[in-house]
């Protein structure tokens, strides 16, 4: 859970996400070894936060950018 927190307060001072109202939800994952997270800000979800392996997560992010481009 440290990381996680780590993670949230780096967003949060970046601006990329505020702090209020904002909920974690873990979520199960049959489809990696990495910890999944959703976001929530005011009970809606916003993102999805992925603790991996650097490399697995690159090409998860490259993947799902495919995904919107196409």
């Amino acid at each position: 859970m440290e990381k996680i927190n780590e993670i949230i307060y780096s967003l949060v001072n970046q601006g990329i996400i505020k702090s209020d109202n904002t909920d974690l939800t873990k979520l199960k994952s049959g489809t990696t070894n990495g910890i999944l997270y959703t976001l929530h800000n005011n009970e809606i979800p916003e993102y999805v936060i992925k603790i991996d392996q650097p490399k697995i997560t690159t090409t998860t992010v490259d993947f799902l950018l495919c995904q919107f481009v196409a």
